[in-house]
């Protein structure tokens, strides 16, 4: 059986079967761990002399100290554990942030507390966390019924490369998003006139909305 990884989210499974009374060979089947890791987490909650339902009533902090205690290289430090608990949500929100990344965020959490995790598991916490809380509504598309578009990131200059003379740009994404086929270009502006231009090119030849030759086009950001 591989060496799976088991999560917080995976643990409170295995004491929710356990609870249940499945088997061990039931549960070796469903949760693709070995049931040496079964019996190992079993004899620990049972040493805690807590039921089944107490532990799984338990925050995430308290139930770890006793599921994952001694657990080696998964074993995650209670007071460890419980800052990332306190402030995973807020890292979660820093990721959305535009231009933000791990590299920096883990920078932020270094600077927050003098006993870190190391930057894989810093991260393996916070994408847990956004499984465990990414509510998505599944859309059904059908062929040509339908085009999404938006502005996306930055805004480009589009410069001259004959006079210098250089124009900000807005970048446009279109999509049909039954098929994904996509059609990118650049704008002045969000104003509908460029919209309409580029939902109705002309006869299918580019549509150039700067007023410069396309051959004299050189973007920069």
């Amino acid at each position: 059986m591989a060496n799976i990884k088991a999560t917080m989210t995976d643990i409170r499974v295995i004491i929710r079967e356990f609870s249940r009374g499945t088997s061990l060979r039931e549960m070796e089947r469903k949760l693709k761990l070995s049931r040496t890791s079964l019996r190992n987490y079993r004899d620990r909650a049972e040493a805690s002399g807590r039921s089944m339902v107490d532990l799984l009533s338990l925050n995430d902090a308290e139930l770890q100290a006793i599921m994952l205690k001694g657990d080696g290289h998964r074993g995650r430090d209670a007071d460890r554990y419980a800052f990332m608990q306190e402030n995973v949500e807020e890292y979660a929100k820093d990721m959305t942030r535009k231009h933000m990344t791990y590299d920096v965020l883990y920078e932020e959490y270094l600077r927050a507390t003098d006993n870190p995790y190391g930057y894989t598991q810093f991260k393996a916490i916070i994408q847990e966390y956004e499984k465990n809380h990414d509510y998505k509504y599944h859309n059904v598309y059908e062929p040509g019924r339908e085009m999404q578009f938006d502005f996306a990131g930055d805004n480009l200059w589009i410069v001259d490369k004959e006079t210098g003379e250089a124009i900000q740009a807005i970048v446009l994404v279109c999509v049909l998003p039954y098929s994904m086929l996509s059609y990118v270009t650049a704008l002045p502006n969000a104003k509908m006139e460029y919209l309409f231009q580029v939902r109705n090119p002309d006869h299918g030849r580019p549509v150039n909305p700067f007023k410069i030759p396309l051959k004299r086009y050189s973007f920069t950001y």
